[in-house]
């Protein structure tokens, strides 16, 4: 299914519990998008402030990407997409894309 490419630092992603996830940028950064960085399914990225850190239960530490795109390979890894779906492998809980950017999709 179509969606938008996810690009560091003009897409913003939420694990499940509202904390921010800090995008990776493929590496070598070879696709950009309004001159950030595309981000590849591959990487881990990383959890900053899950609220669940201060309840005493696990939080979200990083997430994964479990189904990326299908056509658009960023350095020959999956391009990561505004509907890709992604998991928090400590909690379980799917992050959410919440403010995509609006110019590049992809497959």
């Amino acid at each position: 299914m179509p969606g938008f490419l996810i690009a560091v630092n003009s897409t913003t992603v939420i694990c499940g519990h509202g904390g921010k996830v800090q995008l990776i940028p493929a590496t070598p950064p070879r696709v950009r998008i309004g001159g950030q960085p595309a981000v590849a399914s591959t990487l881990p990225n990383v959890v900053q402030g899950c609220p669940l850190a201060s309840s005493g239960a696990p939080p979200c530490v990083t997430t994964q990407s479990i189904v990326p795109a299908l056509r658009v390979k960023i350095g020959g890894q999956p391009a990561l997409l505004f509907d890709s779906k992604m998991i928090s492998p400590q909690t379980g809980t799917p992050p959410q894309a919440i403010v995509p950017q609006p110019r590049v999709k992809g497959i």
